[in-house]
């Protein structure tokens, strides 16, 4: 249990010094926006939306002239549909012909039968449901998540697990903050951070309650409650979902960390320790079920917004507390006292589970039962048990370094478990695609239904969209000609 406890302590204040940064980030706004507010940022990219898509069914703002540029411009990368429509961008056009274009086509006029037709004219509810053009759809993020990913991780200055990256000076500036208030309320032990917790445990409720509210007023907000709350009970048979809701309610409860069984230890011999379970795990589950009403009422809203599926962005891990929850903020009014407050919150929620965690690790009083001290050799046994692994580490770690040298010795190889392509999947699958196009050299593959397209003008994730509007990422690109439909 000491062991586990350094190990996810480490963990724990990571994710708290990513709080602090955000905290001040907000703090030194607080008389503007938060800094992940708008896309017109240096660390945004041409992709990043923040309004909501135009209803091109039902919005009256939205009338018949605009609807296919919106249709095109917004939705999908019109040179990406014309060469799905042209034959010679085909990677088995030979003499002439392409008998992957001939299908793609056979199949596009089965469903729009009038040819003569410009692309153009197809109407929303008409494309909509049609699948062809899936892989030419726009895909878009939030300026929360760029934030995130690209101002605070700078992920995109890794090309992959096996590089580091440029060093972060306000990272390890919070990194070392985090852990000296850790130190400072541990210092005297359970009576200071028994005090503390009163308002650590309490104050998060009054945070969640207003984004709650919020997160309920904002489009989409019912596509992620229905996501929450209507099961699938398919998925009751993938040992995945099991071994996640325990891996959950293991971190949940503190269940093997030692944490409780260091705190049961302060209190009185005749206390109900059975009652004092039951309460914790009830108050516990009760309390992740109501924020997940209010995390999920925003990852709806960023679904709404960028046009993918709720399950699409409902990614595990600190992506939720970085990016779903600060989306919300970002909608409020002052917003930079709602961050202050959300991520003073998540510190506060942090340094809860750091005090036990920590005391746990670095206890240590004499071993003794019933007044008797343990003999020399019996602790000799203990410190062996404990000293052992982490000297057969350090040994690892020397021949490591004489085989591979620095920094090829913290280098992953071909075979470690994030490297490979089975295994990358979630938020951070993109970088393994952004591997893969460095080894393409710019050539850009795609595939509909069973065409392959090879073309430089195809590349819809990095081919920037012009919007009329780079503070909210909104507008239509009104650039490109108009692609008819080859004739048959």
């Amino acid at each position: 249990m000491v062991i586990t406890g350094a190990i996810v302590a480490v963990y724990y204040n990571m994710l708290i010094a990513y709080a602090f940064y955000f905290m001040m980030a907000s703090f030194v706004r607080m008389d503007d926006s938060v800094p992940w507010k708008y896309c017109d940022n240096d660390w945004n990219t041409p992709f990043c939306r923040r309004e909501s898509f135009p209803d091109l069914e039902s919005d009256a703002e939205v009338n018949s002239s605009m609807k296919l540029p919106v249709l095109w411009d917004v939705f999908y990368n019109k040179t990406c549909v014309s060469d799905l429509l042209n034959a010679t961008t085909y990677a088995d056009f030979t003499n002439g012909s392409s008998v992957a274009f001939d299908k793609f086509l056979a199949e596009y006029l089965e469903r729009f039968p009038n040819s003569s037709a410009s692309v153009n004219t197809l109407a929303w509810y008409e494309v909509k449901d049609y699948s062809g053009f899936d892989v030419c759809e726009r895909q878009y993020t939030t300026p929360s998540e760029e934030y995130f990913e690209r101002a605070v991780l700078g992920l995109q200055n890794s090309s992959g697990f096996d590089d580091l990256g440029d060093f972060s000076v306000k990272l390890v500036c919070s990194l070392a903050l985090s852990w000296l208030l850790i130190f400072a309320c541990v210092l005297k032990g359970i009576k200071t951070s028994g005090k503390v917790v009163y308002f650590s445990a309490l104050f998060p409720y009054f945070v969640l309650t207003a984004l709650l509210i919020k997160g309920l007023t904002l489009d989409g907000s019912e596509d992620g409650i229905d996501f929450y709350i209507v099961p699938e009970w398919h998925k009751l048979k993938n040992a995945d979902v099991w071994g996640d809701a325990a891996n959950q309610i293991f971190y949940s409860l503190g269940i093997g960390f030692g944490s409780q069984l260091t705190m049961a230890s302060y209190n009185k011999f005749r206390n109900n320790c059975l009652h004092d379970a039951i309460l914790v795990a009830f108050i516990n589950c009760g309390t992740s079920v109501y924020a997940g009403f209010a995390i999920f009422s925003l990852l709806g809203h960023m679904a709404h917004v960028t046009g993918k599926e709720v399950e699409d962005v409902a990614t595990s891990g600190p992506g939720l507390a970085f990016v779903a929850y600060p989306d919300g903020i970002s909608r409020l009014s002052s917003s930079s006292v709602w961050g202050f407050l959300f991520f003073f919150m998540l510190i506060t929620l942090g340094m809860d589970s750091q005090f036990m965690i920590v005391i746990t690790a670095v206890r240590q009083e004499g071993s003794e039962y019933n007044d008797e001290d343990f003999p020399d050799w019996a602790d000799a046994i203990g410190w062996a048990s404990c000293s052992i692994p982490i000297l057969v580490l350090f040994i690892v770690t020397l021949l490591q370094m004489r085989k591979f040298g620095w920094p090829g010795c913290i280098r992953p190889t071909s075979t470690w478990g994030p490297s490979l392509a089975s295994d990358r999947t979630g938020r951070y699958a993109s970088l393994l695609a952004g591997m893969e196009e460095t080894e393409t050299e710019g050539e850009a593959v795609h595939l509909s239904s069973s065409a392959i397209i090879t073309s430089p003008h195809c590349d819809i994730s990095m081919s920037p969209c012009k919007t009329t509007d780079n503070v909210n990422g909104y507008g239509a690109c009104q650039n490109g000609n108009i692609y008819d439909v080859p004739s048959h």
